[in-house]
């Protein structure tokens, strides 16, 4: 992690801010006087690592908002718990996909939210932070990462390939004189890398991830079964599938919906090879 904060990748300097912010403070003296954050900005989740604190925030990349007023309810878990259960003028959304800043201005919310969730931000205190993003992000959408940490109170942003981070945290040599292939599958997009010399000498990705997978799924239910079922229940069938747990003959798991007809709840118990086939 050190290694991130030692590199001149895509470094901005920010001029001081006037206002303070007053979000929940980390209970952790370490936490609270760090100087340095990671933040790895996914189009399913985000995860945010703290120097001297470890892991302290992984939550959806979910937005919850009023229509009418486009005032923010909740980002992450909370927002997530919203999908299915909100009245019209609440929209849940998840501001990336495949990758790509979809809507620039919930993003920066989005950044800001999960700043003030895990440092306390103020003129006498400007930590470091780099941000991990796609490999073919756009200017703009870096403009927007860059506002967005500016105002949440970050000092000085570094930004770094997702492929290049992975690599590192892989434990490879990255600057070896030779190529290394990384593949990198998030939620939304999977990058394809070769790395030489510390830099991506070419990359590519696909737009399909672990969220094209849960759409499968639910398509599989919906045809096979003529069953309806959530985001969230088919995302934590697919995970709860996936475990070395599942293994192994007679295996199933319960997943919970209404019939796609009737609108009567309905459970439907699915062997987990069949939900890692479908």
């Amino acid at each position: 992690m050190a290694s991130f904060f030692k590199s001149g990748i895509r470094s901005n300097k920010y001029k001081k801010k006037k206002k303070e912010i007053s979000p929940d403070v980390i209970t952790s003296k370490k936490g609270l006087f760090s100087k340095n954050i990671a933040m790895d900005l996914g189009t399913a989740n985000t995860l945010i690592y703290l120097q001297g604190v470890g892991l302290v925030l992984q939550e959806p990349s979910v937005v919850a908002y009023d229509a009418n007023t486009m005032e923010i309810l909740a980002a992450g878990k909370e927002a997530k718990s919203y999908i299915g259960r909100t009245p019209l003028n609440i929209k849940v959304v998840k501001p990336l996909e495949s990758g790509i800043i979809e809507d620039i201005e919930i993003t920066q919310a989005m950044i800001r939210e999960f700043f003030a969730k895990v440092q306390k931000m103020s003129r006498f205190l400007k930590p470091k932070a780099v941000v991990c993003v796609p490999a073919g992000i756009t200017k703009v959408e870096e403009k927007a990462i860059v506002k967005a940490a500016s105002e949440s109170g970050i000092g000085r942003l570094f930004m770094i390939e997702e492929p290049i981070a992975a690599a590192i945290g892989a434990g490879l040599d990255i600057d070896k004189n030779r190529g290394q292939m990384v593949v990198n599958i998030g939620g939304g997009i999977t990058d394809i890398a070769v790395l030489s010399m510390s830099s991506i000498a070419y990359s590519d990705n696909i737009r399909t991830g672990g969220d094209t997978m849960t759409k499968c799924l639910l398509d599989y239910i919906l045809s096979k079964y003529s069953m309806k079922v959530g985001e969230n229940s088919a995302e934590e069938a697919k995970i709860e599938s996936c475990s070395t747990q599942m293994i192994g003959e007679g295996k199933s798991i319960s997943v919970y919906g209404k019939d796609a007809v009737t609108s009567i709840p309905k459970v439907l118990n699915l062997s987990a090879d069949e939900i890692r086939q479908a």
